[in-house]
């Protein structure tokens, strides 16, 4: 998701191939995030059991298609730079996001609904816990697994690599929480994957091996097939296909995104690839904005708004809060990063963008 934060450029022709399909991938996960943080305690039971299962899916495919675009993207540049490059893309951002947030909490708390709530002693613990959003787990992973993989260098390291994130992921033992380090442990496994999927790019046949977008390969039919059977059990008689719906959603997702590639330039792909642009942008701002929605929609939930007939009217009220909420959480993020944190130097450095 950190890979490519920039504001797509569809008129040039870069050097190197764009991944379309991952990018139109990571522009609708990036929507699916917004979408699971918005489960307030009034929620329908349907609503509950629809974010349960995006959870099982969308965290992983981030930290696939992280992996995939870090192998497509890697240059020649040395370790120690390599890492002085996640530190402007990565650290840099999360500790200037936690000190905003952190401080936004101390000033709204007591004043209006604030989730998670936070003391001065936060701004100590954001150094070595996601302190200001539990959410914000997803950088410390994605730091530690970018340390990790520039020391295996070949296809088979790499392999090797995803026989032990898998065995670790699912050990029963659990690793400290500081510094996110038994997240790490849980979901390294997804990001290898991606990489080693790039690594076998051209057996699994994503859209840029097939420059009509139209035609989608065997395996990757086989692997929605199994994301959908997966999926249905899930929801039926087996909660346990949880384990195997994020393996299934890392080829298939990006798979399908395919058919969009040849819509690339329409309003709908320009505005999705922007998105994706924003992507990190939007992640680490999102529960700030459907922080400030909820305080607002929150009312509408619980039938003070509308009168109750038959429970109706609490449905469309708890409806019309989600179209709310979720708009602010997606779009003004989206809109804060093209018309101010893009368009000057100290902001572009302060949140990682080229």
């Amino acid at each position: 998701m950190t890979e490519q934060i920039i504001k797509p450029n569809l008129t040039q022709r870069p050097r190197r191939q764009r991944l379309l399909e991952f990018d139109f991938a990571r522009g609708f996960a990036i929507l699916f995030v917004v979408f699971i943080h918005w489960e307030p305690p009034e929620s329908p039971l349907w609503w509950h059991h629809a974010v349960s299962y995006i959870h099982t899916f969308i965290m992983p495919l981030f930290l696939a298609v992280s992996g995939f675009v870090y192998m497509h993207t890697r240059g020649t540049k040395g370790y120690g730079a390599f890492l002085v490059g996640k530190v402007k893309r990565l650290l840099v951002p999360y500790f200037f996001t936690s000190l905003i947030v952190i401080t936004l909490k101390l000033l709204m708390q007591g004043e209006a609904y604030v989730e998670n709530p936070v003391t001065p002693l936060t701004y100590l613990e954001m150094f070595y816990l996601p302190a200001a959003g539990y959410y914000l787990w997803f950088v410390w992973a994605l730091w530690w697994m970018f340390m990790i993989i520039p020391f295996f260098k070949t296809p088979k390291m790499r392999l090797v690599l995803l026989a032990v994130s898998f065995v670790a992921a699912y050990l029963p033992v659990t690793a400290p929480d500081v510094f996110c380090l038994e997240m790490t442990r849980r979901m390294t496994v997804f990001f290898v994957l991606g990489t080693v999927l790039y690594d076998h790019r051209s057996s699994v046949g994503f859209s840029s091996s097939r420059p009509d977008g139209r035609q989608l390969p065997v395996p990757a039919c086989i692997a929605t097939v199994l994301f959908i059977l997966s999926s249905v059990l899930y929801f039926t008689v087996l909660p346990q296909a949880e384990y195997t719906n994020p393996y299934f959603a890392i080829y298939a997702v990006p798979a399908l995104c395919g058919f969009f590639v040849p819509h690339a330039t329409s309003r709908f792909g320009r505005t999705m690839l922007q998105i994706s642009a924003a992507s990190y942008i939007i992640y680490l701002f999102h529960t700030t904005f459907l922080g400030f929605a909820k305080s607002l929609v929150l009312p509408w939930i619980d039938g003070r708004t509308f009168p109750l007939v038959d429970g109706h009217a609490q449905v469309l009220s708890f409806l019309a809060a989600t179209a709310v909420t979720l708009t602010v959480g997606a779009t003004a993020p989206f809109l804060l990063y093209r018309y101010v944190l893009a368009r000057f130097r100290v902001t572009r450095f302060m949140f990682g963008l080229k």
